[in-house]
């Protein structure tokens, strides 16, 4: 068996008095088909509807193995968080926190060439 590439850990969600999902869990391994089957009623589309962030779960957690398109990254994070290993959480979080700001740098000076009003006055200081 390999790692999964989706998982999803004790999701449940009601509406009202309903438990719509109670403590489902999955997992979907990479080159494998899997599937979800029940009756009408039973809660697939609102399973599916968690997994995919659509509504949020009152419990359990959905993880995703690639992160950035590297495989493992996003289960090496999991993993450490679990093992409280902080030098890679730090590390990872380092990583994200360096890629949003040279995102916001890029988006800006983007912006000043594109947008007029950005630009600065010939004349003025």
């Amino acid at each position: 068996m390999t790692a999964p590439v989706l998982e999803a850990r004790d999701l449940s969600i009601s509406f009202g008095g309903l438990r719509a999902v109670d403590a489902v869990s999955i997992a979907a391994e990479r080159n494998r088909i899997t599937t979800i089957i029940g009756p009408n009623g039973a809660g697939k589309s609102t399973l599916f509807n968690l997994i995919s962030g659509a509504l949020r779960p009152q419990s359990g957690a959905v993880f995703v193995e690639a992160v950035f398109a590297w495989p493992g990254v996003g289960r090496v994070l999991v993993d450490a968080v679990h093992a409280r290993d902080y030098p890679v959480v730090l590390a990872a979080t380092t990583v994200s926190a360096i890629l949003v700001v040279i995102g916001n740098l890029l988006a800006d000076a983007l912006a000043a060439c594109v947008d007029p009003r950005m630009r600065r006055l010939e004349g003025t200081k």
